[in-house]
């Protein structure tokens, strides 16, 4: 029976660390979106807007992976593995 209680513990403790990792990594996001914005001053006309839009979308598109990819990091975590893939399998 102690490996039943072990096993649950584990289990439990894995799904209680979600929301640190997500927190840490909606953090680091963050900054990292504050600093992109800041690093050109408010006046936005046209062409600034041109020269902000394609690093953004690619921020976004990369956290949109990030966020889809924080079950299996806090599987690794608690696993003790390394090296995971970001594109699946199947490819």
């Amino acid at each position: 029976m102690e490996w039943l209680f072990w096993g649950w513990f584990k289990a439990f403790l894995q799904y209680s660390f979600y929301p640190v990792v997500a927190n840490a990594y909606l953090f680091v996001f963050g900054s990292m979106l504050v600093h992109l914005v800041d690093s050109h001053p408010p006046p936005y006309d046209g062409a600034t807007i041109a020269l902000l839009f394609a690093p953004l979308l690619f921020l976004l598109i990369a956290f949109t992976c990030g966020v889809v990819k924080i079950p299996s990091l806090v599987s690794s975590l608690f696993s003790g593995s390394s090296g995971e893939s970001v594109i699946p399998k199947i490819l």
